[in-house]
Parts: C-alpha cells; sequence; structure tokens
C-alpha cells in the first residue's frame, strides 16, 4: 500500500526499542523520525539506527509532532504510527506513580487525542496513512493479546474523540489492537 502511494516518510512516537523503525526502515521508508519521552529507549535506538535517515529524540510526542510537522514536504503523504502512551510499567502494575499522579497527568499519559490534534492542524488535506498502536488502552475489545484491565482504574479514555477528524476509521483486533485512519 504504502510503496504504491510512494510515500517514503515515517513518523513514529514512541520508539520504544526501535522495533516499528526497524520494520519500516526494511519496507523502504527513506526518511524515518521518532521519539521517546524514556532517555533510555532513545540511547538505545540512536545506538542501534547511527545512520542519518533515521532521527531520534528524546521529547514528548506532542512536542516531537509540533516541531517536526511543519519541516516535512507538504506535497507527499506521510506513514504515523503513534504508538506514545502509558509507559509499560504502568500498564504492567509495577507503575512508582500513584494513583493520584497517574489521574493529574493521564492526558500527558495518554496523547493520542492530542497528537492528532496536532497531524490534523498541519495536515488535514492530506492523504496520510495514521496507524494507532494498543487500542486496548482505549477500548475493551477482545483483543489477541488480551485486554487491559486497569483501564478504568486510570480514566482512560475512550476514542469517541475521533469524531471530530474526517478519518475513516477501522478497527483490528490481533495484538493489542490497533486503529488505522486514513483521509476520507
Amino acid at each position: 500500500l504504502f510503496r504504491s502511494h510512494n510515500i517514503s516518510t515515517f513518523v513514529e512516537t514512541g520508539c520504544f526499542r526501535g522495533n516499528a523503525l526497524a520494520v519500516a526502515r526494511g519496507l523502504g521508508f527513506k526518511k524515518l523520525h521518532s521519539c521517546d519521552i524514556e532517555l533510555a529507549n532513545v540511547v538505545y535506538c540512536k545506538k542501534i539506527f547511527p545512520e542519518g535517515d533515521i532521527v531520534v529524540e528524546h521529547k514528548p510526542s506532542v512536542e516531537f509532532l509540533e516541531d517536526l510537522l511543519p519541516t516535512l514536504d507538504n506535497n507527499n503523504s506521510i506513514v504515523f504510527f503513534l504508538d506514545a502512551h502509558l509507559p509499560d510499567e504502568i500498564q504492567y502494575h509495577s507503575s512508582n506513580l500513584t494513583q493520584e499522579e497517574i489521574n493529574n497527568n493521564i492526558k500527558s499519559l495518554l496523547p493520542l487525542e492530542h497528537e492528532l490534534d496536532i497531524i490534523w492542524k498541519y495536515r488535514s488535506n492530506k492523504k496520510d496513512f495514521i496507524i494507532v498502536d494498543d487500542l486496548r488502552i482505549y477500548e475493551d475489545l477482545d483483543f489477541g493479546g488480551g485486554r487491559w484491565d486497569d483501564r478504568a482504574k486510570y480514566g482512560s479514555p475512550s476514542i469517541d474523540f475521533l469524531n471530530k477528524y474526517n478519518y475513516n476509521v477501522e478497527k483490528f483486533l490481533n495484538e493489542e489492537g490497533y486503529l488505522y485512519l486514513t483521509s476520507k
């Protein structure tokens, strides 16, 4: 699909250990941009991808997108892989954050809506492809990788906010779930 649309740019939020970057590079993307709020993940990815075609920044995803999107070529479509969310230690019950800290910071810990606001602001008239990872954070469905049992505990929002954009929305239940968003 991406090759048939001649897309060369891949933008990811939440690089973790570089798995999506490695797949994107293997698919032939020429310009790859990613970020992570965890410095250890950024350092790791910079070590395994020392070449200049992959740029990984230590920034929150919303700041990363706000800085990056105005600099990208507006004539070509982009593939976005949005994977910035609660740190894994919160998802898997060993958080160092208190419930109050999580409740007060849930918007920054779950930045999907803000990320999409920024993408929409700069690229609402583009034919981009947006893949959202970890749908189980936002919905209770029968995902291949299981549900996130603490979704209600942490006040995770639904994806009802998608109605404000003009995207086609497809849901996939494999692994922890994916959303696939394309322009109408």
